[in-house]
């Protein structure tokens, strides 16, 4: 199959165009596969499967189990120099008991700039459309693009910040290195 163009995409398409999400689906097929791959191993509960499935189906950069000194959060979404942590409330991994504890975390993290979405595990089976719409809204809000809009500065930039993020988390946890 052939696909013929005379324009530039990016630059002529709006990141909400289908048609623009298929020419980057044909210039690379599996990139949103890739993205997932490389995320889902870090993933604590088949909720945060899902929930970073169809983020990285959306086309957005997602990061699991990011570390913020003492705390972990569940997941990062990033693009266009911002970042949205969010945090998937399944009753196994986060039950009510723990929520005062969850919230005051949550509060350290925000007086640090933090921006957060909060999915309940129950809300999401029942309705993942709805319980997903209120991620996309805040990502949206948040002027955060789906990763195939990002800028390459921008991304150099994040690597730099990932990088530097994994030297530090080696050095505070050197019984996480794997020998060779």
């Amino acid at each position: 199959m052939w696909v013929m163009y005379s324009f530039d995409p990016d630059i002529h398409l709006k990141s909400n165009d289908i048609r623009l999400k298929l020419l980057k689906h044909i210039l690379d097929p599996l990139a949103a596969l890739r993205a997932f791959n490389q995320e889902v191993g870090k993933t604590e509960s088949p909720f945060e499967r899902e929930v970073l499935k169809r983020l990285t189906n959306a086309g957005y950069h997602v990061k699991s189990q990011w570390q913020v000194g003492y705390y972990r959060i569940d997941m990062v979404v990033e693009g266009g120099g911002r970042r949205l942590a969010i945090e998937c409330d399944g009753d196994r991994y986060h039950p009510i008991e723990k929520l005062a504890d969850d919230m005051d975390r949550q509060a350290i993290l925000e007086r640090l700039g933090w921006q957060f979405v909060r999915i309940r595990g129950s809300a999401f089976y029942r309705n993942q459309e709805l319980a997903m719409q209120q991620v996309f809204k805040r990502l949206e809000e948040l002027e955060i693009p789906p990763e195939s809009h990002i800028d390459e500065s921008q991304v150099s930039d994040m690597t730099l910040i990932h990088e530097l993020d994994d030297i530090i988390s080696h050095r505070l946890n050197p019984a996480e290195d794997v020998q060779l």
